[in-house]
């Protein structure tokens, strides 16, 4: 392991100390909480890189722990079915599959940021078909990781 790679789980662990010291959740839920906050933090960063909004602010919260905590507690509905879906996806054994059928926060709207009122809760397949973006098989299995 070289020194980027303890830097980043470093920033990782204080991450989620941070997010679960702000939002209360089952020890079940702790793996679709995780998976969560990093779609927050992959959304947050994408969308700063090729966004697509035309309305409005591109993020509406004031970071991705607040937009994951905002998903848990005023969205219950897609909160469980994001818990559904971690459940699902973590049965598979095959990172390929594991991965396009994991759950990703998306905007309801893509003319608007990712802000209140305007999230998703998408696999990732059905986050591709919809944007036709193509996925380097390759990254998969970092991306799980």
């Amino acid at each position: 392991m070289n020194i980027s790679s303890i830097k980043a789980k470093g920033r990782a662990k204080a991450l989620y100390k941070k997010f679960f010291e702000r939002v209360v959740v089952k020890d079940e839920e702790r793996e679709a909480s995780k998976l969560l906050l990093i779609s927050c933090i992959e959304s947050e960063l994408d969308n700063l890189k090729k966004s697509t909004v035309t309305e409005g602010e591109l993020i509406g919260f004031d970071s991705a722990i607040e937009m994951a905590v905002y998903f848990i507690e005023e969205l219950p509905e897609e909160w469980d079915k994001w818990k559904m879906q971690t459940e699902l996806c973590m049965q598979f054994d095959h990172l390929d599959d594991r991965f396009f059928f994991s759950p990703v926060v998306d905007r309801i709207d893509f003319s608007k940021g990712f802000v209140a009122g305007n999230l998703q809760m998408l696999t990732r397949n059905e986050y591709y078909t919809k944007t036709g973006e193509i996925v380097d098989r390759l990254k998969l299995g970092r991306e799980l990781k």
